[in-house]
């Protein structure tokens, strides 16, 4: 089965999101989650440095842990600080994070869209400002390492917890709405 849109919506999209080049504007997705099949709709910010998304975390960081009293917090503060280090000395190489499990695969079409550079899907992506369930999904328990527990809740209060890649397949990106203009995806 083939979920990737028409060409001409592929287009439409690539041509939008491209006129929005080197500006910071807000994008409307409706979109269904792959994973848990939540419906929801989504504004993004697109065109968003991502530098400074990662930047600000690592201040934020830095700033959360001398307010830290838990051990386990406070690792989980240095393990997120140390990934956030990472991230940007990569950036500065030209190269992907250590940690990164989709390296060089992806090219960056414009600043908001990218498309994998095997199969020629494409993703958008921006920081999230808005998100409004629609239908709820079906979320999974997960039984995580304590530290992963605690690197979480801490991540969860940073920007880049708010950076957003979406897949522009059917059945997970239903519209799009740049600038007044809605793409229904076909």
């Amino acid at each position: 089965m083939n979920n990737q849109p028409s060409t001409s919506f592929l287009a439409r999209l690539a041509a939008s999101v491209g006129a929005l080049a080197g500006n910071v504007r807000f994008v409307g997705v409706t979109y269904r989650s792959k994973e848990t099949q939540e419906l929801a709709r989504h504004t993004l910010l697109v065109g968003a440095d991502y530098r400074n998304v990662i930047t600000t975390s690592m201040e934020e960081l830095t700033r959360m842990k001398g307010t830290l009293t838990d051990a386990l917090e406070i690792e989980a503060c240095d393990a997120l600080i140390l990934s956030c280090s990472q991230s940007l000395l990569a950036m500065d190489a030209g190269v992907p994070h250590p940690g990164n499990t989709k390296p060089d695969l992806y090219e960056t079409i414009c600043p908001g869209l990218r498309i994998h550079k095997q199969d020629g899907t494409l993703e958008l992506c921006g920081l999230s400002v808005a998100k409004k369930v629609l239908e709820a999904g079906t979320y999974k328990t997960v039984n995580s390492k304590p530290l992963t527990i605690a690197k979480n809740k801490l991540n969860k209060e940073l920007p880049r917890a708010k950076y957003r890649t979406l897949a522009v397949d059917v059945g997970a990106m239903e519209s799009v709405r740049i600038g007044g203009s809605a793409l229904e995806v076909e």
